[in-house]
């Protein structure tokens, strides 16, 4: 009973820090400054797709991928587990 205890105060500990001193994390009005930055070049984008018994998705999951306008480099990996 002792730990049941112990598991709630930590809990409601650390939802009241959060609550209290986390910074509103829960509120969603803020954003960020959008700022376009120059690049010398894009970086290089590699999409890895694990296919574990995803046999009868995987034609359209990859197709989607496939069909990514991406002017940089992208590339495809599908993981079959071995």
């Amino acid at each position: 009973m002792d730990t049941v205890l112990g598991l709630t105060l930590l809990s409601l500990t650390i939802w009241l820090g959060l609550l209290c001193f986390w910074g509103q994390f829960w509120r969603t009005d803020q954003q960020l400054e959008v700022t376009e930055t120059q690049l010398e070049s894009l970086p290089v984008v590699c999409a890895v797709v694990p296919a574990r018994n995803e046999a009868e998705l995987l034609p359209t999951t990859l197709r989607s991928l496939l069909l990514q306008d991406y002017p940089g480099s992208f590339n495809v990996f599908n993981v079959l587990p071995g």
